[in-house]
């Protein structure tokens, strides 16, 4: 009993001194000064409660703080500080350095003429995405996942995914992104600095298998793009072409790489996935709410598709022009280490730059509306934004041009013939995706149907790369 009771007594008498340090901690790095307004903190755990609920879009709980607290405002729990803003001006003022892992991605693929590079492998997975979706319209979603896979896998380390089958590659990078997407919402690990002892602290395990699966996503496709080199047998890509700029050759003709500068070509790479493959979906997802929300608009683009370039091919990214698309110095103390969460939503529904902006209006970037662009905001800002920008723009655009020029895409209908409706609905995570809804993909007519099994006749089988994957090295 006494060897009980002391065990006890040394268990509250840490926990007590652990709570002290805590508080201690929590004062220290209390955010001082003026900064910006927001709701008062509790003790200790400051605004923990004034993060978003489960299930909840983090950009919806955040915009009740633009009419509750300004342009600015900011919540700190456990002394990290998250900055919320729904002022775009303001937000343009805050930016990171400029880094080198940007700087690799932008020499390959950051401007309009080294995107259109890479157009020839967005159109031919884009046709493959067209013709899947023939075959089996009500697989639609599952054939989206597979094209932004595709396309960024074969862009990043020249590698054909398999189709017959699940992909080993896609499987492991998922399953590290679906990571990713849990992590880098705000203030997911605010409590890091707390014990694994802590309740609810088991997150510090959860952690470590994380972090072993995001190297082995990172690893082993970059390690198949040295191995294809050293075969010869690599096509061009991300890595092999950062990879054949950056290797020296000493004298005896020895090739070697810096660790640093491997270390940013894998990590780049993957952070292409990271950015091209969800956000992808998630936009063409979107794409197919609206179109289902707003008929006219289908029909419309349908009449222009048919206009420039007929009805007796698909479109390439060469016979159509791209439309524009939407996601439809304040003297503030930013304290040292604050999150930064521009509110991308409200920048691009704010009525008075969007006049009606939940309507599908197109027409609206063009004369004599001339809404502003929002590529320039749906892209980030200054030297922060995506490096990217043109290679995705090319592989939504043509995905959806496609898909236009080839199917009606409507709303699905009850048994009893009345249209099941649809409403635009975010769910949460790191990339901003509507929730499920249901919608009917069709041929558009007999000229189509006809025009799609000549082309899928015409189609020659591609050999999978899945099997040169070192899978037990993982």
């Amino acid at each position: 009993m006494a060897t009980l009771l002391s065990t006890l007594q040394l268990s509250c008498f840490a926990l007590v001194a652990f709570v002290a340090v805590i508080v201690l901690r929590a004062s220290f790095r209390q955010p001082k000064g003026n900064v910006p307004p927001g709701p008062k903190p509790l003790p200790i755990i400051g605004n923990f409660f004034d993060l978003p609920s489960a299930g909840q879009a983090e950009f919806q709980h955040w915009l009740k703080h633009k009419d509750a607290y300004g342009p600015v405002s900011s919540i700190s729990v456990m002394g990290t500080t998250l900055i919320i803003f729904h002022d775009k001006d303001v937000a343009h003022a805050y930016n990171e350095k400029y880094r080198k892992h940007r700087k690799m991605v932008h020499q390959e693929i950051g401007t309009k003429g080294l995107s259109a590079g890479f157009h020839p492998i967005q159109e031919k997975e884009s046709l493959h995405f067209i013709l899947e979706t023939f075959q089996q319209p009500d697989a639609i979603l599952h054939h989206l996942k597979t094209l932004a896979a595709a396309i960024v896998l074969n862009v990043t380390y020249g590698y054909n995914i398999d189709r017959s089958q699940p992909d080993p590659l896609v499987e492991l990078i998922d399953h590290a992104m679906e990571n990713l997407s849990k992590a880098f919402v705000p203030l997911y690990w605010a409590v890091g600095h707390l014990p694994n002892w802590f309740p609810g602290m088991s997150y510090r395990k959860t952690a470590q298998k994380w972090k072993a699966i995001n190297e082995a996503a990172a690893q082993l496709p970059y390690d198949f793009v040295k191995r294809q080199m050293a075969r010869r047998a690599h096509s061009a890509s991300y890595v092999s072409n950062l990879l054949e700029s950056s290797m020296a050759k000493s004298a005896s003709g020895e090739v070697s790489l810096a660790a640093e500068d491997e270390e940013a070509i894998k990590w780049t790479a993957v952070s292409l996935y990271a950015a091209g493959s969800d956000s992808t979906v998630a936009i063409i997802h979107s794409v197919l709410c609206a179109l289902v929300i707003f008929p006219e608009v289908v029909k419309r683009a349908q009449e222009e598709i048919d206009r420039v370039v007929g009805t007796n091919r698909l479109p390439s990214l060469t016979s159509t022009a791209s439309s524009r698309k939407r996601g439809d110095g304040i003297p503030y103390l930013i304290p040292k280490g604050s999150y930064l969460l521009p509110s991308l939503w409200w920048f691009l529904n704010d009525p008075n730059e969007y006049p009606e902006p939940r309507i599908f209006k197109p027409e609206r970037y063009m004369e004599p509306l001339n809404n502003p662009d929002p590529s320039e905001l749906a892209f980030g800002y200054g030297r922060r934004s995506c490096a990217g920008r043109f290679f995705a723009d090319a592989s939504v655009y043509i995905a959806v041009v496609q898909l236009l020029a080839a199917f009606d895409v409507r709303k699905a209908k009850y048994s009893q013939g009345r249209g099941i409706p649809v409403t635009l609905e975010a769910i949460p995570g790191m990339v901003n995706r509507p929730a499920p809804f249901e919608f009917k993909v069709e041929p558009r007519s007999q000229r189509q149907i006809d025009l799609l099994h000549r082309i899928l006749s015409e189609q020659k089988p591609e050999v999978s790369h899945a099997s040169l994957l070192r899978l037990s090295e993982v």
